[in-house]
């Protein structure tokens, strides 16, 4: 890698180190909650999914965007992966304000089993996103508490 590559390369990071700060500190989620459900209507009826409730608190504006989650849960020795945006927007929120939200994981193909653990990746994405910056991440072993912080 030359010197001049490196450099650019180096200003391109640097570039985008503070927008990925900012996103981070945009919105914090907290009282994350793990529940275990049955699906009991439609085609999705006996699938069991995990039912994600969380704290939103806006800090900065952020039109046009959603709380996204994403799971990696292991039932037995499988791991299943799952993610969907939370039903209401953050521009519906003001800024300094918190929201409780909620989102049905894994309920269209249900889990199979119980899972032993379910890592939780909660992102800021645009609404047509599949990803974005990632603002937390929480750790669930069973009972109704995450932990912040990644599974081991």
């Amino acid at each position: 890698m030359t010197t001049r590559t490196r450099t650019w390369l180096a200003a391109a990071v640097m570039a985008v180190l503070p927008s990925l700060a900012a996103a981070k500190d945009a919105v914090v989620i907290e009282a994350v909650k793990v529940e275990t459900k049955t699906a009991t209507v439609g085609s999705s009826k006996g699938n069991e999914y995990l039912r994600i409730s969380f704290d939103a608190t806006v800090n900065e504006a952020a039109p046009k965007t959603y709380i996204r989650v994403k799971a990696r849960a292991t039932v037995d020795d499988k791991t299943r992966v799952a993610d969907m945006n939370a039903s209401s927007k953050l521009d519906d929120i003001e800024p300094g304000a918190t929201k409780a939200m909620s989102v049905p994981l894994f309920i269209t193909e249900g889990l199979g089993g119980t899972p032993s653990k379910c890592q939780l990746t909660f992102m800021v994405v645009k609404t047509l996103d599949k990803s974005g910056p990632t603002v937390a991440e929480y750790c669930w072993t069973g009972g109704s508490k995450a932990k912040p912080g990644a599974c081991e």
